[in-house]
């Protein structure tokens, strides 16, 4: 197993072995970073078959967005708090590799399905599984890298939200298209159980608070409780929270329907949907992670306040600018306009988890990650894609003009004997109420914004107390 050196608290670096601390880091975050994307790959391929299992399975736009938002954010956040509480007190590196083998094995379940229950009982392994992944990954991260770097390194990290959507539409588009939809969660599914080898034997378990001042020899780990009060009283942390919240409503909201908007509204298959999707939005994503990083750190060093102020520019300017490319009628038009909000609303995503770190101690970081994941995937990725689903089958029902949208067109489509004109009513329908539906989703990005620009009156208190 490579070795991380021992550290002094005030943040020098020692050898250990013949290894630096920087390379050993470097190595740690890449190999996290894969699990991560991991984890996002298994996350979000349901979005990128989610047109055809919901033709096969007959699945409302509702029960598409249940799927993909409240059952498993439901049990991720559940299952998250317990495993970061564990998480402060056991090898991190074990309980990641672990979680991995669960998801992995769940996410392949998910092609087994053959109703919409079975379906729902494996998404919940799923989010189980996927629970802990972060809230221990942000603690190692904590300390792999100094206060100064914590930022980038978690901006770095956090490349796996968009990188995983990325390679779940490339390599899931074409499993889906060469080999159906249920292939595509045994393709993305059953690597993890290899990755997660990888993790236990070579992934390092660095000293606990190594870059941070030693604590008193008789303190005890903050409670949860205790975690929870000192981030209440830190109204810095409540405004994050709530942005990061609504800015992942939307995210979520538009993720999970994307690859179907296209299969509904243009005349794609779903390889090239799903590659659409992932190249169009994952590679301006990951810019976009890394920007927010490198501006915050950059910027945040002579005023606090950027930390709050790039996240809510990147939110603000995204609403409108998502709403533009729903507008779109044309496919390359619709590809041009998406390249900019999908770089800069990734830009709260860094700063967020880097402000979240530093205002707290070492032995509360775990928590309260697990504090931030729990409003950011309850209400966002929760709620989002549901939502969303539901405004789309209302709005879909009330373009539908030959009855009852629901009964007349199962799973979204007209059954294989109606005649052409209720085929070419319900494709219409659909893709309408689903157009709508994203566009209201949309309007979360400009309510984002405006809780991280009340975060800037109190940006410079709260990180200067935590620094004291």
């Amino acid at each position: 197993m490579s070795e991380i050196p021992n550290t002094a608290n005030d943040g020098t670096q020692k050898t250990v072995g013949g290894n630096v601390a920087a390379r050993g880091s470097t190595y740690a975050l890449t190999l996290l970073l894969i699990v991560y994307i991991c984890n996002f790959v298994d996350r979000n391929i349901l979005s990128i078959v989610a047109q055809p299992m919901k033709e096969e399975l007959k699945l409302a736009d509702w029960q598409v967005g249940l799927l993909g938002g409240l059952a498993f954010a439901l049990f991720y956040v559940t299952a998250g708090l317990p495993i970061a509480r564990l998480a402060e007190r056991r090898n991190r590196v074990k309980i990641i590799s672990v979680l991995l083998v669960i998801w992995s094995v769940m996410t392949a379940v998910c092609g087994l399905a053959q109703n919409f229950l079975q379906m729902l009982l494996a998404r919940i392994g799923v989010g189980a599984g996927e629970a802990g992944c972060s809230p221990a990954s942000h603690s190692l991260i904590a300390d792999y890298f100094p206060r100064g770097q914590r930022t980038t390194a978690l901006a770095i990290y956090s490349m796996g939200i968009p990188a995983g959507p990325l390679i779940a539409g490339l390599v899931g588009g074409w499993a889906a298209q060469e080999y159906g939809w249920r292939a595509a969660f045994f393709v993305v599914g059953l690597p993890g159980l290899f990755l997660s080898v990888i993790v236990w034997l070579t992934l390092p378990e660095p000293p606990r608070g190594r870059y941070d001042p030693a604590p008193p020899a008789d303190s005890k780990i903050p409670s949860f409780i205790d975690v929870l009060v000192h981030l209440y009283r830190k109204p810095t942390f409540l405004h994050i929270a709530a942005g990061s919240t609504l800015a992942t409503f939307a995210n979520y909201s538009i993720s999970t329907f994307a690859v179907p908007y296209l299969l509904r509204g243009y005349s794609l298959n779903i390889a090239q949907a799903g590659t659409a999707y992932g190249l169009l939005t994952g590679i301006s994503a990951v810019a976009g992670t890394a920007l927010g990083g490198w501006l915050v750190d950059r910027y945040g060093a002579t005023d606090k306040r950027y930390y709050v102020l790039i996240p809510a520019a990147g939110v603000i300017v995204s609403g409108p600018l998502y709403i533009l490319v729903l507008m779109q009628t044309n496919l390359a038009l619709m590809a041009l306009t998406v390249i900019v909000p999908a770089v800069v609303h990734y830009l709260y995503l860094g700063p967020t988890y880097g402000m979240t770190a530093n205002m707290v101690d070492a032995r509360m970081r775990a928590t309260a990650s697990a504090i931030v994941l729990f409003t950011l995937n309850l209400f966002g990725l929760g709620l989002g894609p549901l939502v969303t689903g539901i405004f789309s089958d209302y709005f879909a029902s009330r373009a539908f003009a030959a009855g009852d949208f629901l009964a007349a067109c199962p799973g979204g489509r007209a059954p294989a004997d109606a005649a052409a004109s209720l085929a070419g009513a319900c494709q219409s329908a659909s893709f309408e109420g689903l157009r709508t539906a994203l566009i209201i989703a949309s309007l979360f990005y400009v309510w984002s914004g405006i809780h991280y620009l009340w975060a800037v009156r109190s940006a410079r208190t709260d990180l200067a107390a935590s620094e004291a």
